[in-house]
């Protein structure tokens, strides 16, 4: 099985004029894909929303499947141009949409 490896370590983004904030990468993920602004379907929130929170709980990265990258990346395309993001949220655009794609082990059921 294929994965998207997507690193979530918070940065400070580069090359910002005036007072920088440190950007939380978990939390403005889960924002984004999430946000109302995308006007989700129940069915579709519910999922973006569990995502968010496995998201929110993840280390310093995090190995998405194709569903769920597609989840991301499609609320992405749509929320970042409504919102306005610039050059501060760079970062966090090239590793969602350059993660690497890397062959992952799919968990055996145990035995019993």
């Amino acid at each position: 099985m294929k994965a998207r490896k997507i690193d979530l370590r918070d940065y400070v983004p580069p090359g910002v004029d005036g007072p920088v904030e440190e950007i939380k990468v978990r939390q403005t993920l889960a924002n984004l894909i999430t946000h109302p602004g995308l006007k989700l379907p129940p069915k579709e929130l519910i999922i973006s929303g569990i995502l968010a929170d496995t998201i929110e709980k993840s280390g310093q990265e995090i190995l998405v499947d194709k569903r769920d990258y597609e989840t991301i990346t499609k609320a992405l395309d749509k929320i970042v141009p409504e919102l306005g993001l610039g050059r501060a949220h760079y970062p966090l655009m090239d590793r969602v949409y350059n993660a690497p794609e890397i062959e992952v082990d799919e968990a055996k059921p145990e035995k019993k």
